[in-house]
């Protein structure tokens, strides 16, 4: 009895820790967001140490809409791309703040030439900077979601959780809006407690991609924008990246 309560209040302490670290983030994220020089991106929150559940819900209508324009995009790109822009240089933007730092870094604009080496590898962009950035080509074979297009291009709809390990899952959600266009967030969660069924999210990525739902011409499937927001191992601070497409 004695060791059930212990365990009763040590739970209770952790979901007390996630939910005040969660209030603490979403306010530093709401900074740091707006804080890359030169991003375009819709400043939205962004929320780390908040918790969601394995299973999931399926995808809405508008949801299921939006997760089309997108994947059908990046098939169209996947061809159109191999078959027109290889060895075609790509600028971005980026900017970035790492654990031990407390602002971003300047923006620099880093020059990516599309590369594919094997026809059985995705592309990617290739550079000798040594800068982070997104490299590999998001198709809707490679990348972050490969599993939702495969279901949505079946005619499927999917679930937003899909798992990963025992200890981890990844939600989804898909937003589109005229301002913006379509975009989706992936948010990578992690259990850490083998007796409560909650998964506290750690890392989040969004992706802004030109569709057919804005003015795309060869470059559609294109991910314009991106971000990244990560847990650092003192939870008080949280590493950001960020990337905008430079015509």
């Amino acid at each position: 009895m004695m060791l059930k309560k212990n365990q009763l209040f040590t739970d209770s302490i952790y979901m007390l820790k996630a939910k005040f670290s969660h209030s603490i983030l979403t306010i530093a994220l709401l900074a740091f967001v707006g804080c890359g020089a030169g991003h375009k991106g819709t400043q939205e929150k962004v929320v780390l140490n908040q918790s969601i559940s394995a299973g999931g819900s399926v995808l809405n209508d508008t949801e299921v809409a939006t997760a089309l324009r997108i994947c059908y995009a990046f098939r169209s790109k996947k061809t159109q791309f191999r078959a027109t822009k290889l060895n075609t240089d790509f600028k971005y933007s980026t900017s970035f703040k790492d654990c031990d730092e407390r602002l971003f870094s300047p923006t620099a604009v880093i020059t990516t030439t599309l590369k594919q080496l094997l026809e059985s590898e995705p592309m990617v962009y290739d550079s000798s900077s040594d800068l982070p950035y997104l490299k590999v080509v998001q198709t809707h074979m490679d990348g972050a979601i490969e599993g939702i297009c495969d279901q949505v291009l079946k005619g499927e709809t999917p679930l937003n959780v899909q798992e990963v390990s025992p200890t981890e899952i990844i939600q989804y959600a898909f937003k589109s809006s005229l301002a913006n266009g379509d975009s989706y967030e992936v948010m990578h969660a992690k259990r850490e407690s083998t007796t409560v069924n909650e998964f506290i999210v750690d890392k989040v990525e969004k992706f802004k991609v030109l569709t057919n739902a804005t003015v795309a011409g060869d470059l559609l499937g294109l991910v314009s924008e991106y971000e990244s927001h990560e847990n650092c191992e003192d939870e008080d601070f949280v590493k950001t990246f960020i990337q905008d497409y430079q015509p």
